[in-house]
């Protein structure tokens, strides 16, 4: 038995849909991440000032270009920010401001807690950065339920 995660298409008359099925080692043990950035198209904006509240503010834009749904849930990791330099995330609930935190939550589809085909999430990351380096990161985006 191999685990993983299987997706199941069905379509009738060109209405199409799908079933997100992972299969996990018999002792619940959950699936290691799986780094799926070479599946997304990843944009990046330029860095901006914002001026009020002092943080540095990039706008991140993710889209699924296959014909297939990815599997969630699924986190984007900044790997290789300067010394300093500290990325920051605003929980959408509470506006509250996470400190420390280089992981980022990517809101996918409810229903099949997948990123549908075609599917774009854009959001702003904001970064703390009081020496004023140069931003720079490597983006990741993995599947994975816990970090």
């Amino acid at each position: 038995m191999t685990f993983g995660r299987a997706i199941i298409t069905t379509e009738n008359m060109g209405v199409k849909d799908f079933t997100v099925v992972e299969v996990s080692a018999p002792n619940g043990v959950p699936l290691p991440p799986e780094d799926i950035t070479a599946q997304l198209d990843i944009q990046r904006s330029g860095i901006r000032l914002n001026r009020r509240s002092g943080f540095f503010i990039q706008r991140i834009t993710l889209t699924n270009p296959s014909a297939l749904p990815i599997p969630g849930p699924l986190a984007l990791i900044l790997e290789g920010l300067p010394a300093g330099v500290t990325a920051v995330n605003r929980d959408s609930d509470t506006d509250r401001v996470l400190a420390g935190s280089a992981e980022f939550d990517i809101a996918v589809d409810q229903r099949l807690n997948s990123l549908l085909p075609g599917a774009t999430v854009t959001f702003d990351v904001e970064f703390v950065n009081p020496e004023r380096k140069r931003i720079s990161y490597t983006p990741h985006v993995f599947v994975a339920q816990d970090f």
